[in-house]
């Protein structure tokens, strides 16, 4: 405890330290800070100290106060420590609302359990947890944690806000760096500038921040690092392992990674003789990549590695081969490797992996990824690979990875670059619905549905992993439609370097209709009722991001019961903005009643003050694609 009290001083941070006066009664926070928030940090202090390329001292202290049961959770605890990721001291402390200390716990008084969970099967990290039980609102819990981190690759970020609803009244980040070590950084989204002062250890950089509003849950936000004050840095050089490299460009990161990583793509015998065996005999290039992506996308499976230098470097292909399964990096190594058996030239590549692309300054170099995938480069027609998957085609990435800045790691020439961007005429879903409806209201049902690009990712895996009633039970869920049974579901997969599916539906939709006197009412869009409401936020503050255009067309024909006829349809609906386009309309023709519906989304970012507009939009197309049409007996 004393250590930690020291550090923090040395950094210029002066802090309570677990004092048991009443440091901070909930009295005293501003009722500006308060509003709609659940909890708020009253001091945030970090302190990073550069020792050298293999070692960085970290020291983090906060204060918050639970202001209610919503944010009971910030008293649960949890440290982290690795092999890479030493803990030094961990402690805390509970304090009422007067701000009086009630309970401090030590390292000792914690719980020490893994902490792999769902995200690492393989992994030896594990943390130190203790949870308080909170006796009445306020109250607040105090905490320290130091660690001797064994890379200085973990100089990389900082930001004062962690959770939503959470304002910050201050927060401190002091480096220190020793002499002839410069560090780089850059500070987002936020005008602060450093204090640089020179101290006995070397050069000192001070970030101080105050006030600052909570994060916001906003609908189509921008990341939450464009939005938010996030500190970029990145050390002189890093070591990791044994391999030491300088981390000023792209290329300098890259190659660093390509270091850390040679030498493990050595491939047994056995698999040697099964790649020739597999794509000696293909003729083109296209042709033995998609072989080799088969096999190994049957034969492998994916498992998270965290294990020591395994957290960042790659178990070996010799391993992988004999395991049969690996993460990531693991198979996209073995790719690579079989790849190159046959004499084909592939990378493997550092992406920042989520569903909605994580745009970065691609001119600060520093380690923003999570993911890696495989790339094979053959002019203009590159292609990727993403080997943790056992369904996707070879080509194709899916929303996962797409559209993003990536690190393409080369032994002297490793390079920032993109992948493929999927686009309003790649992403499709069109359909095709004949219906015929009895007297009582009843509803019989085939449609066919064809979904390409990303907008058939989720239905991919539904398709592979799910049993055929779970598959029903997975449709049941996308439809408005009160009472039905499917009665026929079959799906075909085209497993191009765009993918498709085509499903074919059928269903029996009892009282459909709902029927009044001699009148029956329905909807004539069906299966495919798109949309939702979404709420107008005057204190709207992110930009609207609409990562990705989709195009929906659909024909429904309905059979209308004889003796019936038209006594109202639904007015054609035609909405024309810079966020996309909808048209729908329903005409009559004999016995059969016809809806045709086309709806664009168009990708794009737009103002804040857009919103309401945004909003405007959704909704009408929530309105008019549950329009209702009205049937009279004659």
């Amino acid at each position: 405890m004393k250590y930690i009290a020291t550090c923090l001083l040395l950094c210029g941070l002066a802090s309570p330290a677990l004092a048991a006066d009443p440091y901070y009664p909930a009295s005293a926070i501003p009722e500006a800070l308060k509003k709609n928030a659940h909890s708020v940090v009253r001091l945030d202090e970090t302190s990073y100290r550069y020792v050298s390329p293999k070692e960085v001292r970290y020291v983090h202290h906060q204060v918050v106060t639970i202001l209610d049961a919503e944010a009971d959770h910030r008293s649960d605890l949890t440290f982290h420590y690795s092999s890479l990721m030493e803990l030094r001291s961990a402690s805390a402390a509970y304090y009422d609302a007067a701000g009086k200390l009630v309970k401090k716990v030590r390292q000792s008084d914690m719980m020490d359990l893994p902490a792999g969970g769902d995200v690492s099967l393989i992994s030896d990290t594990r943390g130190k947890r203790y949870s308080f039980t909170g006796v009445g609102y306020p109250y607040t819990i105090e905490f320290e944690e130091e660690y001797k981190y064994n890379s200085a690759i973990y100089l990389s970020r900082w930001g004062p806000l962690s959770w939503f609803d959470e304002p910050v009244e201050k927060a401190v980040c002091n480096v220190i760096m020793p002499a002839g070590a410069d560090l780089r950084y850059r500070m987002l989204q936020s005008d602060v500038k450093p204090a640089v002062e020179e101290v006995k250890e070397g050069k000192s950089y001070t970030w101080t921040l105050s006030n600052l509003s909570p994060m916001r849950r906003e609908t189509r936000a921008i990341g939450m690092h464009e939005r938010y004050p996030l500190l970029l840095m990145a050390p002189p050089e890093a070591k990791y392992g044994e391999v030491q490299g300088k981390f000023t460009t792209w290329q300098e990161l890259g190659n660093f990674f390509y270091a850390l990583n040679k030498g493990r793509d050595v491939l047994p015998e056995a698999l040697k003789a099964k790649v020739h065996a597999i794509a000696d005999p293909l003729k083109t290039q296209e042709e033995k990549v998609s072989a080799l992506y088969k096999y190994l996308q049957q034969n492998y499976r994916y498992i998270s590695i965290s294990l020591g230098v395994g957290g960042m470097q790659t178990i070996d292909a010799i391993t992988t081969a004999r395991t049969s399964y690996g993460d990531c990096k693991g198979l996209s190594n073995l790719m690579c490797a079989m790849l190159g058996e046959v004499g084909i030239r592939a990378h493997s590549v550092l992406v920042n992996a989520d569903e909605v692309p994580m745009h970065i300054p691609e001119d600060f170099a520093t380690t923003w990824f999570n993911h890696v995938i495989a790339m094979v480069p053959n002019g203009k027609d590159t292609t990727w690979l993403e080997c943790t998957s056992n369904l996707n085609p070879p080509g194709y990435l899916g929303s996962f990875t797409a559209d993003r800045a990536v690190l393409l790691l080369d032994e002297t020439n490793s390079k920032l670059i993109h992948t493929p961007v999927y686009t309003q005429q790649d992403n499709k879903r069109f359909s095709t619905t004949n219906a015929t409806m009895d007297d009582a209201g009843n509803l019989k049902v085939v449609s066919t549905v064809n979904t390409t690009g990303i907008l058939q990712d989720d239905l991919l895996q539904m398709v592979h992993l799910l049993s055929k009633e779970k598959q029903k039970e997975y449709l049941r869920k996308t439809m408005e439609i009160s009472s039905f049974d499917i009665t026929g579901y079959t799906t075909a997969v085209h497993a191009n370097r765009l993918p498709d599916i085509t499903e074919t539906i059928e269903l029996t939709a009892n009282n459909y209709a709902s029927l009044t006197g001699k009148r029956m009412f329905l909807k004539p869009n069906i299966t495919n009722r798109m949309g939702r409401k979404i709420a107008t936020d005057t204190a709207r503050t992110s930009p609207v991001d609409i990562p990705y255009g989709e195009q929906y067309a659909d024909t429904v024909n309905i059979t209308i019961p004889a003796g019936y006829k038209i006594e109202s349809l639904p007015q054609p609906v035609s909405l024309q903005t810079k966020f996309g386009t909808y048209d729908a309309a329903v005409k009559m023709n004999g016995n059969t009643v016809t809806y045709i519906r086309k709806y664009n989304i168009q990708s794009g970012r737009f103002p804040a003050a857009d919103f309401s507009a945004y909003a405007s939009f959704i909704n009408s197309v929530y309105k008019a694609e549950r329009n209702t049409m009205v049937l009279v007996k004659e």
